[in-house]
């Protein structure tokens, strides 16, 4: 359930209570619920907080009881005025930012955080998760082989992808899904021994000597620390940002010196 506080406070559970106090709450509960559901849809609002707890005929204890007694875990109410009821969570200096519509709110379980994000991110795949499970039985059932098996599951997850009607018009139309004013450029600051390399193709490599350990693609950092004395007072980020690496295919060999 929801509520107005007049500060912003962390609400906890309200745990045991007697019989007689458990109808008083339950009964608060409900009047209050009824109040700001015919609240939110009336016109303009500018019922205060001290006239709210008149019309529910409650103290702002017993109000406050009320609330933490719907509560299943805690939960942060932020201070908020009943005329504020259409209003939602939001952060000032994100909403100058973005100026655009959030709801954001405050993090109290990680737990339920990520169970949250799951949920949300794959909710449209769960007729997918069935057709997956079906794929597989048919592949066990009809004792395929390793590969055959991994085809046949494969096969079914690309025929079946499920996309909203907007995707679908856009492929079908050859629209462009997105468009951007600015790329992105990954720089590998991970200690050298952390770092992920490529290695030159496999047909250069049968050319250098057995003896010869230059099996590696010259990454970014790589190119920045080899870069002409013209460029010395470029910063790492602005090499990367300003420059691209211009390959000549005349020839295997300078395609990969340069």
């Amino acid at each position: 359930m929801t509520g107005h506080v007049k500060s912003t406070v962390i609400l906890t559970p309200l745990g045991d209570v007697t019989t007689e106090e458990e109808e008083q709450l339950v009964t608060l509960s409900n009047n209050l619920k009824t109040y700001l559901d015919e609240l939110k849809l009336a016109g303009d609002v500018t019922t205060t907080y001290q006239e709210m707890l008149q019309i529910l005929q409650t103290t702002e204890e017993q109000y406050i009881r009320a609330i933490r007694f719907s509560l299943k875990a805690d939960k942060l109410f932020l201070q908020r005025s009943p005329s504020e009821i259409r209003i939602n969570a939001f952060n000032k200096d994100l909403l100058e930012t973005w100026k655009a519509n959030m709801d954001i709110q405050y993090v109290l379980d990680s737990y339920a955080c990520a169970i949250y994000i799951v949920s949300y991110i794959s909710k449209g795949q769960r007729g997918m998760s069935n057709l997956m499970q079906r794929a597989t039985k048919e592949a066990r059932e009809g004792n395929l082989g390793i590969k055959q098996s991994v085809r046949h599951i494969g096969n079914k997850f690309l025929n079946h992808v499920e996309i909203g009607a907007e995707e679908d018009v856009y492929l079908v139309l050859q629209m462009s899904l997105r468009k951007a004013s600015r790329q992105f450029v990954f720089i590998n600051t991970s200690p050298i021994e952390n770092r992920t390399v490529l290695l030159k193709p496999l047909h250069y490599i049968q050319q250098l000597p057995d003896c010869s350990t230059d099996i590696e693609c010259m990454g970014l950092i790589r190119k920045y620390a080899a870069r002409p004395k013209t460029l010395e007072s470029y910063c790492l980020a602005d090499f990367a940002a300003w420059f691209e690496i211009s390959t000549n295919k005349k020839t295997t060999h300078e395609e990969h010196e340069d």
